[in-house]
Parts: structure tokens; C-alpha cells; sequence
């Protein structure tokens, strides 16, 4: 036998008799490797599906602060719109409402466009010429008091016409005789017939002038006619209206009676 031949059988006899751990040692280290590698991968994958969803969550999060701010800002023009609303009807409200004015009591009507205005209208007119000759003709014996009266019914009016009355009987020295024999007139209002068909509106008024001296009292017939037109209401005048062609159409004696003394 040759030298080599028995060689060679020996290497391979070592060879087989090699633990077994040996031989598989390459093969575990590439499958190591190979599981490595995955689980990086694996790492990888899921780091990119977290910032994913992070991007998302804050999109998200801004279209829903989107739809907040548009339902905020709806509602507010909303309750603006509402706010205007309220104020205006508020005001027109208050346009259309009447306060009628009397010596002790404060009258409220509300305006209506139907045929109950006209009504209304007709209350007002009647406390207007009441008030307007109450300030005119009740006279007393104090001068000062007898001139604020007549500024005051003078205010009422749009025109001269009832100045022009009044100092007629100023320069024939009737009021003058008021103060020198302490003599008292007051005007009784009986009627008030009043036009609101047409405008301006025509005014008649029927009532009683009593005249008190010191020894009787004498009774006057007075009828009056004026025409009332509408102007702005302000603080001064309330009604919102003036009298213009003032003319006293009758003024007459009816009777006259002695004043008793106990």
C-alpha cells in the first residue's frame, strides 16, 4: 500500500469523527444573520407607521379646530344678526308707542296702522287741546303765573294766531283787571270734535269759561277751532304735535250768580 493512500484515510476518519457542533457552526452564524437583519427591518417598519400616524392624529386635530373655529364664528354672526334684529324692532316699537299726558295720569296707547290709530290719535289730540286751554284761559291774580302759563300754551303752537288773540285782550287791560280786583277765571272742557279723516286735523272744542269776583260768578259759553298738525316728539312736547289757526268762534254770556258769605 502506498504511503499517501493511508494519509488520506486517516484525514478522513478525523474528519468524521469532528463534533457535530463544528460542522453546523457556519451555518448557524449565517442564520443568526439572516434573523438580525429581519428584526432591524422589523424595527425600521415600525418607526416609519408611528410617524405615520403621528401626521395623521395632527391633521386631524387641526380639521376638527377648523370646523370649531367656523362654528364659533357662525354662532357669532348669528347672535349679531339676532342682536340687530332686537334693537331695531326694539326702536320701531318704541316709535309707535303714545304716551297721553294728563294733570294726575300718564296714558299709554300703542300705534296700530288699522283703524284703531285713528282712535288713538283722537285720545292724544283731545288731551293736547284740553292741556292747551287749561295754560290759556285759567287765569289767576298773579301776573307771574299767568305769563309762564301763556309761554307754555304759546309752545304749543306753530303759528301767531293764538298770541294774536292774547294781546288783544292784554292791551284792552282784561288782564290786568285780574290782578287789581283779584278776580279767577277757569275753562271747562265739555266736548271735543276731532277730523282725522283729513289733514290737518280740524279741531272744534265746546266748554265753559267761569269767571269768580268777589261778589259772583259768571258763566261763559266758549267754542274754539283750531287745526293740529304732527311734529317730532321731543322732551318738551310729548304729544308730538302743534296747533296752528287758533280762533275763538264764540265766547258769550250765559249767567251770572251772586256769591253767598257766611
Amino acid at each position: 500500500m502506498s504511503l499517501f493512500g493511508s494519509d488520506k484515510k486517516k484525514d478522513k476518519t478525523e474528519e468524521a469523527n469532528l463534533p457535530v457542533e463544528s460542522q453546523g457552526a457556519p451555518a448557524a452564524a449565517s442564520e443568526a444573520k439572516g434573523k438580525g437583519k429581519g428584526k432591524e427591518e422589523g424595527t425600521i417598519t415600525t418607526s416609519s407607521d408611528l410617524l405615520v400616524q403621528a401626521f395623521g392624529d395632527i391633521d386631524a386635530g387641526v380639521k376638527r379646530m377648523k370646523l370649531v373655529v367656523i362654528a364659533v364664528a357662525a354662532l357669532a354672526a348669528v347672535a349679531i344678526c339676532a342682536a340687530f334684529f332686537f334693537v331695531a324692532t326694539t326702536i320701531k316699537t318704541a316709535k309707535d308707542n303714545v304716551y297721553i299726558l294728563s294733570k294726575d295720569e300718564t296714558y299709554y296707547a300703542t300705534k296700530s296702522p288699522t283703524a284703531a290709530d285713528a282712535v288713538t290719535k283722537t285720545d292724544e289730540i283731545d288731551d293736547f287741546i284740553v292741556r292747551f286751554h287749561e295754560l290759556f284761559f285759567n287765569l289767576s291774580p298773579n301776573m307771574d303765573i299767568m305769563k309762564i302759563n301763556e309761554e307754555r300754551a304759546y309752545a304749543m303752537c306753530g303759528d301767531n294766531s293764538a298770541y294774536l288773540y292774547h294781546n288783544r285782550l292784554e292791551e284792552s287791560g282784561f288782564f290786568k283787571n285780574f290782578v287789581q280786583y283779584n278776580m279767577s277765571q277757569e275753562v271747562v272742557v265739555d266736548s271735543i270734535h276731532v277730523n282725522t279723516k283729513d289733514y290737518p286735523y280740524a279741531v272744534r272744542m265746546f266748554g265753559r269759561q267761569i269767571v269768580v269776583r268777589e261778589s259772583n260768578a259768571t258763566m261763559f259759553s266758549l267754542v274754539t277751532t283750531c287745526n293740529v298738525m304732527d311734529v317730532a316728539r321731543s322732551p318738551s312736547n310729548l304729544h308730538g304735535l302743534v296747533l296752528r289757526n287758533f280762533f275763538v268762534e264764540k265766547n258769550e254770556k250765559m249767567k251770572s250768580e251772586q256769591i253767598r258769605r257766611r
